[in-house]
């Protein structure tokens, strides 16, 4: 089975796909070059708010970088399945011809911004996305944050649907959450529950390559979406100010109540 993977240039988007490119070595991949993973604080915002902004990414990199390792692309893609864009060159003429030349039999994207036409159109019709993120609970962006805004550790997780117009609303496949345990920061979360969804992902395209039944879910509530201008960095106080990056720890000793996430899975049954 040929793949299609588009994919982010972060270390977190690397990881996955080389895990998949071991198992599937007949590939193409687009490779859509994202924001620094060390982002500078906005301007006008307070003194606070701005040593908190560089320490929640600074301990980002620190743990990504343990989990998943300093990798570019050129260490995970050869050279000549690959295509290099920046994000204004995602929905091109260009980047659509490049879809219809892979003749993929199916898709992975996991990283990119908003797929639209005309490459949507051209994508394979087995074509998933990995969202880090519950859906319908959390959409959009940043959604591996959003839920210790909200006080809600136990909401961070992974979902595998089919990739349709709107964004992470496709049919479901399968979700997974990470084990949460004594100590784990916002981004100890984060790292793990990506390093759980790559299982997930593999015994999805095992499934198909072997030509058995996927099931999905259709997602029958908008719930919530993010979009990234919604993040501001005085969110960051919740946890941080508030928790001292130990709200998973509040969350199993009990001091934070609230609901475990029903979680579709249509794999490993």
């Amino acid at each position: 089975m040929r793949l299609l993977l588009i994919s982010g240039s972060h270390p977190r988007h690397l990881f996955v796909m080389r895990r998949i490119i071991c198992e599937f070595p007949d590939y193409r991949v687009i490779v859509m070059c994202r924001e620094s993973t060390l982002p500078n604080a906005p301007v006008g915002i307070t003194r606070h708010d701005a040593d908190l902004f560089d320490m929640h990414f600074r301990q980002r990199q620190r743990v990504e970088d343990a989990t998943f390792g300093t990798i570019a692309p050129s260490d995970v893609f050869a050279d000549d399945l690959m295509m290099t864009i920046v994000p204004n060159e995602l929905n091109t003429v260009a980047t659509a011809a490049f879809v219809t030349a892979a003749q993929a039999d199916g898709c992975v994207v996991f990283g990119p911004d908003l797929i639209k036409t005309p490459v949507l159109e051209r994508l394979p019709e087995f074509t998933v996305n990995l969202h880090l993120g519950l859906s319908p609970w959390y959409r959009g962006s940043a959604t591996l944050f959003w839920p210790f805004y909200f006080m809600q550790p136990q909401m961070a997780g992974v979902t595998i649907h089919h990739l349709v117009k709107a964004a992470d609303a496709g049919g479901i496949i399968a979700q997974s959450r990470p084990k949460l345990t004594k100590g784990m920061g916002i981004h100890e979360v984060g790292s793990a529950a990506v390093v759980r969804a790559v299982d997930d992902i593999l015994e999805i395209l095992l499934r198909r390559a072997s030509g058995r039944a996927i099931e999905a879910t259709k997602q029958t509530t908008a719930g919530r979406l993010f979009l990234t201008r919604d993040f501001q960095p005085h969110h960051l106080r919740v946890n941080y100010d508030l928790f001292g990056d130990r709200m998973v720890d509040a969350w199993l000793s009990g001091d934070l109540c609230g609901t475990e996430p029903y979680l579709i899975r249509h794999i490993n049954d």
